[in-house]
């Protein structure tokens, strides 16, 4: 059941993350970036898993994202 202004929100969020996936890779030309929410917490290994997981990146063109949700 949809509550009343959820789509709104919804629209609202998907646009903030389309700006700002725009200021990253087109504005500023990055090739990678890592997402975090400001309550994350990390693992000790996390900084290598994501560097590891670049050069697949790199040589494997259907590979288009890295995550590490579990």
């Amino acid at each position: 059941t949809e509550r009343p202004g959820e789509k709104v929100a919804y629209y609202k969020i998907a646009n903030h993350y389309k700006w700002a996936l725009d200021e990253l890779f087109i504005k500023h030309d990055f090739r990678r970036v890592i997402i975090l929410e400001d309550d994350m917490e990390i693992a000790p290994d996390f900084f290598d898993y994501f560097e590891a997981a670049a050069k697949l990146l790199d040589t494997d063109k259907k590979i288009m994202v890295v995550s590490s949700w579990n």
